[in-house]
């Protein structure tokens, strides 16, 4: 190995520490988990696994999800938990065995892979394509329970660090020993480097693996080697502040003009003159447009609609007369295909964004528009905010707790996290007690979702989802997903179970406790279809009485521990009819936007933002016009949760325009596309507010 090639680039790596820092340090939080949670002795293997192979840590920077063993399609972790279900034993000796030092170290991967071929072949109904349990993962194993003494094997790294770093020896595919000993002449040469080391140690804090032995650090720095580009390198500059601009006035696309003539302008003689007299000559300038997209994205945010920006050129601006209104700029080259941003979204015609050592996003958007930089959805879909936002279902999505525990859940809890008062609570508890079946109805936003879910959690007395199952309905969805029914397999067609089918054998099995099944958009399927000869067994008077089922003729009956909470959107024009069996077993309760209940004032003045503020008090304005409108009613307000889980750090006015634009004014186009005056009124309302630079 060339030890002069390697200190070069040991030197690019403490030069880009801080970057690598921050989207690499959740490596040193997954040991730590792993070494905390790790018991081949517990009682309760299954969530002792679980624990040890976390899905998500928390960083200073981010919640960050476990990319070494989880990413897009790839599920090694779930079918290794899936394997625990069916044979915990085997699982539990397969680990005994790769953890034996006394054995060699081929031989304890290989009989790992072997009885896991075994025990993915045992399952002749598997759904996965695959157990995922490779060498690479398996050395992930061995890695995190002996940090100090293996590295993660990945060919594709060793490969390429042997090349560039000139290895002597001949590198095989799933020569696992030669991969260790080239790591091993890589930590050789870090050892030498105090100032690398001491780097790297000042980060850990008590959270994190220490490192000791500094087998992570190697791995860490093989990561980079394989990924550095030299020629990337140098055509990388640092961008620190962006102007994003638009290039449409009045419906018109002045965007060739921009380009073709050298300069941009704000296309109004009386607004933002002072933050175009505030751009600097060298100053960098993009010209965007923005929108929203449901279909095609790269990543799943459970069929809902994500803000776009994309981004067409970009330029330097070269004089600015003063005048408020007109830049001259030096635009490059267009880009062919224009980049698209997902996210953190900027709608105005002027929007400055400035690099922040506090919050990495904007420093991503600013990397991903001048160096070319991917942007990391998952950091951006782990992120609290955007995490709540689009649904996704990160572990202890609401305070992330150490020891990842079942968290205490009272009334105390309900009332301060969700704006309702203390008597409808009662009341809702004391129905659904009664009735068994109750449905949240209300207009986008109100919360539904968050109260139903809230709701059980206050009943059980703690947050524990193995209680709940939810399902959304749709018009196509059918009694054979819901109950039973025929479906196409290798041999034909087989009977299989449904959800609630399913679900109500498992609380029927568990009598000491309550079981809650959810259902999301309610009106939108067809009940009678759904639910069959369900329908009568559903209600409170017929739990536990059985009837036949049509498709095994066998007896079936609901117990009486499982309650039904359904939501509806009031807003929906296309289910004004809610059907009758609906009606007759259901109790309905009217969830209404909270901006002006106390408890939503208290979350209000906690934020302590006066754009915040500014956006509330518009947005009761229009509720009040909303509900007086003859063609719409209280049934289309504007819900409370567009501006619920903020806090000081993450409620900028940034955020806030984002939240205002795209989800709030896009339901205002479709509450008044035949008044196009009034939603060119409540768009200039909105604008005001945000055009304000007042804090």
């Amino acid at each position: 190995m060339d030890r002069e090639i390697l200190k070069y680039y040991i030197e690019e790596y403490k030069e880009d520490f801080d970057r690598i820092n921050q989207d690499e340090i959740y490596k040193w939080y997954i040991v730590a988990e792993f070494q905390k949670n790790w018991d081949i002795e517990a009682v309760d293997f299954y969530n002792m696994l679980n624990k040890a192979l976390v899905d998500y840590v928390q960083t200073p920077f981010a919640k960050v999800a476990n990319n070494l063993i989880c990413s897009n399609n790839f599920y090694p972790k779930s079918v290794l938990l899936e394997f625990v279900k069916k044979d915990k034993d085997t699982v539990k000796s397969m680990f005994e065995y790769l953890y034996d030092e006394n054995i060699s170290l081929n031989k304890r991967m290989n009989h790992f892979k072997t009885k896991a071929d075994n025990l993915f072949l045992r399952d002749e109904h598997n759904k996965n394509k695959s157990h995922y349990q490779t060498f690479n993962i398996i050395s992930l194993y061995l890695f995190l329970r002996y940090p100090d003494k293996y590295y993660i094997y990945r060919y594709s790294i060793f490969k390429l660090c042997a090349e560039k770093l000139k290895y002597s020896k001949k590198v095989k595919k799933g020569d696992i020993k030669e991969a260790i000993n080239l790591y091993d002449e890589i930590k050789s040469v870090i050892k030498e480097d105090e100032e690398l080391i001491n780097l790297s140690k000042n980060r850990l804090n008590k959270d994190c693996y220490q490192d000791e032995n500094l087998n992570l650090l190697t791995m860490d720095i093989a990561y980079f080697i394989e990924n550095f580009n030299e020629e990337k390198k140098q055509e990388m500059i640092k961008v620190d502040k962006c102007w994003y601009v638009g290039a449409n006035m009045e419906g018109v696309d002045y965007f060739d003009e921009f380009v073709k003539n050298g300069y941009w302008e704000n296309g109004y003689e009386n607004r933002y003159l002072d933050k175009v007299k505030s751009m600097q000559i060298g100053d960098k300038i993009v010209i965007k447009s923005a929108y929203t997209q449901k279909r095609d994205l790269p990543f799943d945010v459970n069929n809902k609609s994500v803000a776009v920006m994309k981004l067409k050129a970009k330029g330097t601006i070269i004089e600015n007369k003063q005048d408020g209104r007109r830049v001259s700029v030096k635009w490059d080259k267009p880009w062919e295909k224009p980049k698209k941003w997902f996210f953190l979204q900027y709608r105005g015609t002027i929007n400055k964004v400035e690099r922040k050592d506090d919050d990495w996003v904007y420093g991503a958007l600013l990397d991903f528009t001048f160096n070319d930089i991917e942007q990391d959805y998952d950091k951006f879909l782990t992120y609290p905010y955007w995490a709540n936002r689009y649904d996704i279902d990160i572990e202890n999505e609401e305070d992330y707790e150490e020891n990842n525990e079942v968290k205490i859940y009272t009334k105390e809890n309900f009332l301060q996290e969700v704006f309702i008062e203390e008597d409808f609570y009662n009341n809702l508890l004391n129905v659904l007690k009664r009735k068994k079946n109750i449905i949240l109805a209300g207009a986008p936003g109100v919360g539904k979702t968050f109260m139903a879910k809230r709701l059980v959690y206050s009943l059980l007395g703690k947050k524990d989802d193995k209680y709940i199952r939810m399902v959304q309905f749709h018009q196509s969805y059918a009694y054979e997903d819901f109950v039973m029914g025929y479906r196409p397999s290798e041999n034909g067609f087989v009977l299989k179970t449904g959800i609630f089918y399913n679900f109500c054998q498992i609380a029927q099995s568990d009598r000491e406790n309550d079981y809650f099944f959810i259902i999301d958009e309610i009106n939108r399927g067809n009940i009678s279809k759904i639910f069959g000869e369900l329908l009568m067994l559903i209600e409170a008077n017929y739990r536990d009485e059985e009837i036949i089922l049509s498709y095994n003729g066998k007896n079936f009956a609901v117990p009486n521990n499982l309650y039904i909470i359904g939501m509806m959107n009031t807003a929906d024009k296309s289910l004004a009819v809610v059907d009758y069996a609906l009606r007759r077993r259901f109790s309905f309760f009217k969830i209404k936007p909270a901006f002006e209940d106390g408890s939503f004032k208290e979350y209000q003045k906690k934020l302590e933002n006066d754009y915040f503020n500014k956006l509330v008090n518009l947005l009761i304005k229009l509720n009040h016009e909303i509900s007086d409108d003859i063609s719409l009613g209280e049934d289309f307000c504007i819900g409370h949760s567009y501006l619920c889980n903020l806090n000081k750090d993450i409620c900028t006015r940034d955020l806030l325009k984002e939240i205002a634009y795209y989800e709030i004014l896009p339901i205002l186009r479709e509450y008044y596309f035949d008044d196009l005056d009034k939603v060119s009124y409540w768009q200039d309302e909105f604008e005001g507010i945000f055009d304000n630079e007042t804090k």
